[in-house]
């Protein structure tokens, strides 16, 4: 089964995304204007829970299964932070330190 749009899928003006800002808390707020999720219009389309997930990474509890796609749609395999984080180092991807 696949999906086809009927019409293009409008994107949020400026004037839209602002409003919407300013329905947000005073940390969620002070998160987005630091840029801890890239691309705020894909924020708008995700639940409160999974906002809270992309805004503050280093809140993650490694022990809890991640949301299934990012806000843009890209899927994420099924799992926890810990077990994408092994997967990174089995891959070579690790943080390096000077």
């Amino acid at each position: 089964m696949s999906l086809k749009l009927r019409h293009p899928i409008a994107e949020p003006t400026e004037q839209e995304l602002y409003e919407w800002t300013l329905g947000l808390s005073q940390a969620h707020m002070l998160a987005v204007l630091r840029g801890a999720y890239p691309d705020l219009k894909w924020l708008m389309t995700v639940s409160e829970v999974e906002r809270e997930h992309w805004l503050f990474p280093q809140y993650w509890d490694l022990n809890q299964p991640w949301p299934l796609a990012t806000p843009d749609g890209t899927a994420i395999s099924a799992g926890t932070e810990m077990d994408r984080m092994f997967k990174l180092s089995v891959s070579g991807l690790e943080k390096l330190y000077s």
